[in-house]
């Protein structure tokens, strides 16, 4: 009775086809790439922030939690899934309005169900020479939701949120607040300046479940006039981990700009192709020794060494560019083969961003290296990379993906190790060796997002429908942080799987906890989210 009170209520403000009660739909949000048990007993949809503050109201005055999402895709980390049970899941997908542009400037202001794709529409209906960098999700997911995850791009805004500011944000009363000098009215600079003045709040509100927030600006990048991309190929630790100082060295030098980009063979193979079921059993052979067989026989492996770079080259000339790529070669070409650089001018790459526009993203270019660099760097939207949540799954890859609907297994692993060779190597060997002996393989990128630290972006998949591969992959995921927090290196974004166990019990997390009974005294927002919150018992 009193969730159809509720139910009525908000009905009535948002209209009936915007909430959502359908046992189906309500399953299917529940759904996610590790085991839940979470249940989500109404979906609601508001459009815009006003409305959004009069459902926090009303369930307030119910005492009723709510769990936020802006687009749900966060594959790996959670999806929709809430991190405690009977909360109603909030879907920001139709605030999906542009805001604000400025081409000299160089930022657009959204709205939290503004996807990479629609924003990239938005760019090239206005022929604009901006660009927005990409990152390995879907091309309908949201700018806001992976710049508030901390999510890592490309390019020289890889690092998503350190290029924004100006934040809207409703609190879990229904009061809305502006970050920055956005909070002064007539401010000239709310969108090109990050702090404003006296104490900045914006992080609050990153990884965070103290407000919800419903526009941003975010920054973008000027298409150079040259711009290069340098890829290689490294085939052993012992090489990797020189090559790891000598990069860090050249970007203290400014020789190179972050973020700088490694992988190992199986962040791309994955993505391509799936586990040979029919050759060998998960767990039969060294990981190591399955991707050298893999790369042997399938054409996009021989593309790839085991361990694979990538670095940019902003220009602003074809002489400037290859003055930079020549110093760079000399540099590391001792621990390197196949070292070749992809280069394109401002005009190519205005072309390139209009015909794949014009094409709806349909090409008959054949896939070659070059091409898939180039597209990467200058902000084309692709859902390539969504294939890797689909290795280890027996039947073939839908021509729609959704791992979450198809039972696909994905976990990440997201240390922060230091910018140092002897660091990586020893986060790779804790990665391989625990994954190794799961009988799962892992692929690894590195993201040097700053001249002194490394974010890992490190992950395994499995079958949800296979038996036992569930738990398996668990406490493969367990084991990993473990060690790697024994190590040093803690995570820089985390699970809904452990959210809850997640945070020490320190001052800071007292802290929080503190900022949360404030602004929240009955954890209704999205409990649990990266702040440790009471599990709340409702109906």
């Amino acid at each position: 009775m009193r969730l159809q009170q509720l139910s009525d209520e908000l009905a009535a403000l948002l209209g009936a086809g915007n909430v959502i009660s359908d046992p189906d739909q309500l399953a299917a949000a529940a759904q996610t790439n590790y085991p839940s048990s979470q249940q989500i007993p109404l979906i609601i949809r508001p459009a815009t922030a006003a409305e959004l503050a009069g459902c926090l109201k009303i369930a307030r005055r119910y005492d009723q939690a709510v769990y936020v999402v802006s687009r749900g895709k966060n594959w790996g980390y959670g999806s929709k899934a809430p991190v405690q049970d009977n909360c109603i899941l909030i879907e920001l997908d139709r605030m999906d309005r542009m805001l604000d542009y400025d081409d000299q400037l160089g930022y657009i202001t959204v709205e939290p169900g503004v996807t990479f794709q629609q924003a990239f529409d938005f760019l090239r209906e206005r022929k604009s020479s901006l660009l927005l960098g990409t990152t390995g999700g879907p091309v309908d997911s949201s700018l806001i939701g992976n710049a508030l995850e901390r999510g890592v791009g490309t390019g020289v805004y890889a690092d998503r949120f350190s290029a924004v500011c100006g934040m809207e944000v409703v609190l879990p009363d229904g009061s809305i607040i502006r970050t920055g000098f956005e909070r002064f009215p007539g401010c000239a600079t709310g969108k090109l300046s990050r702090w404003g003045m006296g104490p900045s709040l914006d992080g609050l509100f990153s990884q965070s479940n103290l407000g919800i927030v419903t526009r941003m600006t975010i920054w973008l990048v000027q298409c150079p006039a040259f711009f290069q991309i340098g890829f290689y190929k490294t085939d052993s630790i012992g090489k990797l981990t020189q090559l790891v100082d000598r990069l860090q060295a050249m970007a203290m030098e400014g020789l190179i700009k972050p973020a700088v980009t490694l992988y190992n063979d199986l962040r791309v193979v994955s993505a391509f192709t799936q586990f040979p079921f029919h050759e060998t059993e998960p767990g039969a052979l060294d990981p190591d020794e399955l991707m050298a067989q893999i790369r042997a026989k399938s054409p996009v492996g021989a593309m790839v060494g085991d361990w694979n770079g990538e670095i940019s080259i902003r220009a602003v000339s074809e002489e400037h560019a290859l003055l930079q790529s020549r110093l760079i070669e000399e540099r590391i070409k001792d621990l390197v083969y196949d070292l070749s650089f992809v280069s394109a001018t401002r005009d190519e790459i205005m072309t390139r961003l209009d015909t794949h526009y014009a094409r709806g993203g349909k090409t008959d270019e054949p896939p070659t290296l070059s091409g898939f660099l180039l597209n990467k760097y200058i902000g084309i939207p692709a859902n390539g990379a969504i294939g890797y949540a689909y290795w280890r799954k027996r039947g073939p890859v839908p021509e729609v993906m959704d791992p979450d609907r198809d039972g696909c297994g994905m976990l990440w692993f997201s240390p922060v190790v230091p910018f140092r060779g002897a660091d990586v190597a020893q986060a790779v060997r804790i990665i391989k060796s625990v994954v190794k002996d799961y009988r799962f393989e892992a692929a690894i990128s590195f993201q040097c997002l700053s001249e002194r630290s490394i974010h890992i972006i490190a992950s395994i998949s499995w079958d949800r429908e296979a038996a036992g591969e569930d738990e398996q992959a668990v406490s493969c995921y367990r084991e990993v942080n473990r060690q790697l927090k024994a190590a040093g290196y803690y995570a820089y974004r985390e699970a809904t799987l452990d959210m809850p166990l997640a945070q020490a019990e320190d001052d800071y997390t007292r802290l929080l906890q503190h900022i949360k009974d404030t602004l929240d005294p009955g954890h209704m927002l999205s409990p649990g989210k990266y702040i440790p919150s009471p599990q709340v018992s409702l109906s």
